[in-house]
């Protein structure tokens, strides 16, 4: 019996939960883990041999190991027990957050816009009126206000484009690559860390690590170490809508999107339009598939945590994706060359423009 990556990621994600909330105190206590290695170390070498009985202990020990790491940090939170390196972090992001914030203020001129550039770049929705929530919840795209592998992957192809002098040979490949992670990981931590943003740039340097040693792109690996990496870093983490939503969502466009996509194509193949017609109608007939999966994997989780849905989902994000991605590009530029005396007015009175448009598409799907 093969051991399966993701099978041992839900055991370990089992064992959080039930640790939550069951039995925090009696896991955390050094005699438990004493006896759970006591028990668990000889019993996987005896079994070494037997492939089906060596898989079910391996899943028992993810499940005891995801329950006392959820142990230990509900430990760790009671006696308020946190490393100092983790405390300078979050006093950086802070005035790093801060700082871009005092940059929108002096690029974005309208107050909606610039909360709507706030809540894009960084997961800041508190400047949000309550009208302009509404209309993002109303018309199905509230996820683009919160960070997610869209923004990441938005970031990630800026980042990308000014990292292109790197894209020579081979080594300054691998260099460039490595910059891009490393700014990817910065943002990140300047955006608190939150599960979908961390999932997404887990994902995104093990694809890139993939590809670039031995050209190895597995999707479904990357989602499930994704997971694993997140709750032992934070095991709380793995316990909020958020997480489940942004792992749902990718794991619909991995499982779901491949078979809508195959009947695109099937579809775009018959038609005897011309060729242009044919790649505007692939390209929103993308843009849905990939909206309509996300949205079947998520419906299910939707329902239990809020309690409803938008039903013109697929027609707004077509609509709104694509703006989502010009505002967080024009934003970023203006940040960066605001004070460049042409190119810097060019790239304000862009951002200001996509920000407003934004906002009031947004609006019109959202009334």
């Amino acid at each position: 019996m093969k051991i399966k990556p993701g099978l041992i990621t839900l055991c370990f994600l089992a064992g959080i939960a039930v640790c939550y909330h069951c039995f925090p105190k009696v896991l955390c206590s050094p005699t438990a883990i004493y006896i759970t290695l006591v028990i668990i170390l000889p019993a996987m070498y005896l079994t070494k041999r037997h492939p089906k009985k060596f898989a079910t202990i391996v899943c028992i020990s993810a499940f005891v190991c995801g329950a006392q790491r959820m142990a230990v940090c509900n430990y760790a939170a009671n006696n308020q027990l946190r490393p100092k390196i983790e405390y300078a972090l979050e006093r950086w992001a802070t005035d790093a957050r801060n700082s871009i914030e005092i940059r929108l203020q002096n690029v974005i001129e309208k107050q909606e816009d610039r909360a709507v550039a706030s809540a894009l770049l960084l997961g800041n929705k508190a400047q949000l009126d309550k009208t302009t929530k509404a209309a993002f919840r109303n018309a199905g795209v509230s996820h683009t206000l919160a960070l997610s592998g869209l923004h990441v992957g938005i970031i990630w192809g800026l980042v990308c484009t000014v990292f292109a002098v790197f894209k020579r040979n081979y080594k300054t490949k691998i260099v460039g690559v490595f910059l891009s992670c490393v700014v990817i990981f910065i943002y990140a931590l300047c955006t608190g860390m939150a599960p979908s943003v961390s999932r997404a740039c887990i994902m995104l340097t093990a694809c890139k690590i993939g590809e670039y040693y031995g050209n190895i792109k597995d999707k479904k690996g990357t989602l499930y170490l994704a997971a694993l990496i997140i709750s032992l870093c934070n095991p709380r983490a793995s316990l909020t809508p958020g997480f489940y939503l942004s792992f749902a969502a990718v794991a619909g466009i991995i499982f779901i999107y491949p078979v809508l996509k195959a009947s695109i194509d099937a579809i775009i193949r018959c038609n005897k339009n011309s060729l242009v017609i044919k790649k505007v109608a692939k390209h929103i007939l993308d843009l849905s598939a990939i909206s309509l999966s996300c949205q079947i994997a998520t419906f299910p989780l939707i329902l239990f945590y809020f309690g409803k849905t938008s039903g013109n989902f697929l027609i707004s994000n077509v609509a709104v994706a694509p703006l989502v991605t010009f505002s967080i590009y024009s934003a970023v530029s203006s940040i960066l060359l605001a004070n460049i005396p042409l190119i810097g007015k060019l790239c304000v009175y862009v951002s200001n423009a996509c920000l407003t448009l934004l906002r009031e598409t947004v609006m019109f799907f959202g009334s």
